[in-house]
């Protein structure tokens, strides 16, 4: 049995929704090489695309506890703590240890621009927009087509009393996603209180 072929093979699986077979690949990955964190983070996002929040959570933080260097497990785990529910100030905290530690390790890719924008995420949760802004930027810097980022940032400069940034970057929120009924709503919001 190889490992790495059946972790290759789970993961396609899941890509492509077969879940259970996708399962049985994985936890037999898993089986054979226990202490990979490489195979828990996989594991962890395939519970995570099928929507089970909680066994995710199990597997990404077994992965983490396997290589606390592994950028891409800390960046799931910190995407799985922020679904789902507010978090307190002191679940906020944990959330971003685990966000910053995967920015320090990704190379500047799609994960990292992920990574800043849940980043921001949590400074927005704790009341402080000037730092949600900056990972914004740094997330648009890396992947300018990110259009949740944009329509974050348009939200993040409205706070800063920046209404033409809003407005620049809800706008191309908007272009970028028509359909970002989010982004039309805070774009609409900000040209009514213009015309006021």
């Amino acid at each position: 049995d190889d490992p790495d072929a059946r972790l290759l093979l789970g993961s396609l699986l899941s890509e492509t929704g077969q879940r259970d077979e996708a399962f049985l690949q994985l936890n037999e990955a898993v089986r054979l090489r226990p202490r990979s964190a490489e195979a828990q983070n996989a594991l962890g996002e395939a519970y995570s695309s099928f929507g089970f929040t909680q066994q995710a959570h199990q597997a990404f933080e077994k992965a983490v506890a396997l290589n606390p260097d592994s950028a891409v497990a800390q960046l799931n785990l910190g995407r799985n703590l922020l679904q789902g529910h507010e978090l307190s100030n002191a679940e906020l905290i944990v959330v971003a240890g685990h966000l910053d530690r995967a920015i320090r390790g990704l190379k500047p890719d799609a994960d990292a621009a992920t990574a800043h924008y849940l980043r921001a995420k949590v400074y927005t949760q704790q009341g402080n927009a000037r730092q949600a802004a900056v990972q914004l930027q740094q997330a648009l810097s890396i992947r300018a087509d990110f259009p949740e980022a944009w329509s974050d940032l348009g939200e993040a400069r409205r706070r800063l009393l920046d209404s033409a940034g809003a407005i620049a970057a809800l706008e191309r929120a908007v272009k970028l996603n028509a359909a970002d009924s989010v982004a039309q709503y805070r774009l609409g919001e900000e040209y009514l209180k213009q015309n006021q």
